[in-house]
């Protein structure tokens, strides 16, 4: 494995311990990270103070502190945009509640290096398995695999298959690779982003890979994958994000054909699945009504990074 400029992003928000044990995390990787650059969504928790007096001596720890929360989305968009400045030939993204194993890092290297030696392709991002507390994998973060065998999927390598798409909780992407493909979308706020950037990387013809064997612990407070049918009413909120974004990743993905079709059915689907809450269900209708009306109208743009300079340009719709 030959030297490379790494740059790890995490995007925290008022989870100061878990941040704390994330950072420990990348501190003690047995593939040393070049830097560190912790976007803070404007946290109310002691964080900013933690964050304002950290030093250590092998890595920089940069402290990105907004004035306001952009969310996850936001916060990735900014931190990609921060960590490009480094020159790197990778940026490896997580959230504050992502705690990977000592070797996480070395074993998607590897797995990139491998699979472009068995493919002869260009990797374009590699993820992590996701695991919860109790060592199950964690619902929310299996990744869209690519190919599959009489239904089984294929394994190409040890320890590795071929994805379109993943979650950033432990995604290592090809900064020569953003720099083609352009940042996030921040206006996206939560929820989707990641998907649509993943899959915004393979559509340019680019691997994605899932790396079975670097494991990170994504320490949320349960193992779930969110559903309108059963999000909690504190969560509500962020459903008008998934049903807004959603729309907009399927009508810059879709075939004109599909859309016809798929959207309207998808649309209602949503709908349906708030009739199936056991509580809240007119709140819950309301919000799922918003972000169908916002996703027909919503226009995020493609921010590039240009050498240090962040250029916009329109998106592929």
């Amino acid at each position: 494995m030959s030297e490379r400029c790494i740059v790890a992003v995490i995007v925290t928000f008022n989870r100061l311990a878990l941040l704390k044990d994330t950072i420990s995390s990348l501190l003690t990787q047995d593939l040393q990270l070049s830097r560190i650059i912790v976007v803070n969504n404007n946290s109310s928790d002691g964080t900013t103070q933690y964050l304002e007096n950290l030093s250590f001596s092998t890595t920089t720890v940069k402290h990105m502190q907004l004035s306001t929360n952009i969310g996850g989305a936001g916060g990735f968009s900014v931190g990609i945009e921060e960590a490009m400045k480094c020159s790197p030939n990778f940026v490896w993204l997580m959230d504050d509640d992502t705690i990977p194993a000592s070797d996480a890092l070395s074993k998607l290297v590897n797995g990139v290096d491998h699979a472009e030696g068995v493919l002869n392709r260009q990797v374009g991002f590699a993820c992590s398995k996701a695991i919860w507390t109790d060592g199950a994998v964690h619902r929310m973060n299996v990744p869209s695999i690519a190919s599959f065998v009489n239904g089984v999927p294929f394994n190409f390598s040890n320890h590795a298959f071929a994805i379109t798409s993943c979650t950033f909780v432990s995604v290592l992407i090809r900064a020569s690779v953003i720099q083609q493909v352009g940042l996030p979308y921040r206006e996206y706020f939560i929820w989707v982003d990641d998907v649509e950037y993943t899959t915004r990387i393979t559509n340019r013809g680019y691997m994605g890979i899932y790396v079975t064997d670097s494991e990170v612990h994504h320490k949320t407070g349960s193992n779930y994958t969110a559903t309108i049918a059963d999000g909690t009413p504190a969560s509500a909120w962020k459903y008008f994000y998934e049903v807004r974004n959603k729309l907009h990743f399927w009508r810059v993905n879709y075939t004109f054909s599909k859309r016809v079709i798929f959207i309207p059915l998808y649309s209602l689907k949503f709908l349906i699945e708030t009739l199936r809450r056991k509580d809240n269900r007119m709140r819950f209708f309301w919000i799922v009504l918003r972000g169908i009306a916002a996703g027909i109208f919503f226009r995020p743009r493609v921010r590039k990074v240009s050498g240090l300079v962040c250029s916009i340009t329109g998106d592929t719709e």
